[in-house]
């Protein structure tokens, strides 16, 4: 079988920012160092410096932290192992993130990942311009998994009209509750009861504010050791919806629909990337659909986080948007996060199937 490399330009364009970047991934990771890494390390002449270098790697071979940040990051946010013997002594983690490999039969695809705040800006360019799913639709892959690519290419977030028959299952209530416009036939399941404007634009909130509550909740049981994101988990926002005044609830509603319109150009990159990420590995394994499911889920997850920044401080969350962003994408990276959405996905989509 002829091997195939669908590795994107913007691939090759990544340049660590170093001193510069706000967003460090020398702290809160606690990275594994490769057997090859410590024997360089234990035959540094300067034994001093050695030391200094083994004595914080664990017996279990891990980066020990000091107070969440790398014991190696010197004053200036550099590495002092870097800085002292060049990119070759750095470990096989820290020299290749956030690139990474992605391998499914005889396709390759290497990619950087966003929970590095440099990688946003290259990625929001390529993924703008859907490139990627065009990629997949000439793959050889089965017929059904290409109809679903083909239909997530023309997903617009700001779009009124509704999703295809094929992504229905998956989407259903997910894009509608966002959208201007809602048709009869998508807000009841079966049913042929007439509903007023009025019972229709009430059922369009309800199912608004449902799905964002099961949201918050899943939120909640996310890992963050992020500050800022800790502090915004304790914002209990849609589960207290109900609590408001109808004029406050009218101004919540309004300002999501002017978020929505404001940020649609960072969003829709957002969109693209979560879904390419998460289910590029299953083209040809069955479990396109469900990956598909978990990355829609991610999506939703970080633009209510984006939304509740928004309301707290607008003029904060332009100016910080790259670190909520690689902040989140940081956290959800983490297996154990992962299994939190992936054992929640049932409970969100219960009601949209």
């Amino acid at each position: 079988m002829k091997e195939i490399d669908i590795t994107p330009k913007y691939y090759y364009k990544f340049k660590c920012i170093g001193s510069k970047c706000h967003n460090t991934c020398c702290k809160d990771w606690q990275i594994d160092v490769d057997e090859d890494s410590l024997h360089k390390y234990a035959a540094i002449e300067d034994k001093d410096f050695s030391s200094f270098i083994l004595d914080n790697i664990s017996y279990d071979n891990k980066i020990c932290l000091n107070k969440n940040v790398c014991p190696f990051l010197d004053d200036n946010c550099l590495c002092s192992i870097q800085k002292r013997y060049g990119e070759s002594y750095l470990c096989n983690v820290c020299s290749k993130y956030p690139r990474i490999t992605l391998k499914c039969d005889n396709i390759t695809r290497k990619d950087i990942i966003m929970s590095c705040t440099a990688t946003y800006n290259i990625i929001k360019k390529y993924h703008n311009q859907n490139k990627y799913l065009k990629s997949l639709i000439k793959l050889d892959i089965d017929t059904n998994t290409k109809q679903i690519i083909k239909k997530c290419k023309k997903i617009n977030l700001s779009s009124s009209k509704n999703t295809s028959l094929i992504v229905k299952k998956l989407f259903n209530y997910l894009k509608l509750i966002e959208q201007k416009k809602l048709e009869a036939n998508n807000l009841t399941t079966n049913s042929k009861v007439k509903t007023t404007s009025n019972n229709t634009k009430q059922s369009k909130i309800n199912n608004f504010i449902g799905f964002y509550k099961k949201l918050e909740d899943v939120f909640d049981l996310l890992h963050f050791r992020n500050p800022i994101m800790l502090k915004i988990k304790k914002i209990k926002f849609f589960q207290t919806f109900n609590n408001f005044s109808k004029t406050q609830q009218k101004e919540i509603l309004t300002e999501f629909k002017i978020f929505n319109k404001k940020n649609k150009k960072n969003l829709y990159p957002l969109f693209n990337y979560f879904i390419n990420h998460y289910t590029f590995n299953h083209l040809t394994n069955g479990m396109f659909v469900k990956n598909l499911q978990k990355s829609i889920v991610i999506f939703y997850l970080i633009k209510l986080t984006l939304f509740k920044f928004y309301l707290k401080d607008k003029q904060f969350f332009n100016r910080n948007f790259l670190t909520f962003t690689s902040s989140f994408s940081r956290a959800i990276e983490h297996t154990q996060s992962i299994e939190v959405i992936e054992e929640n996905m049932a409970e969100i989509f219960s009601e949209y199937n």
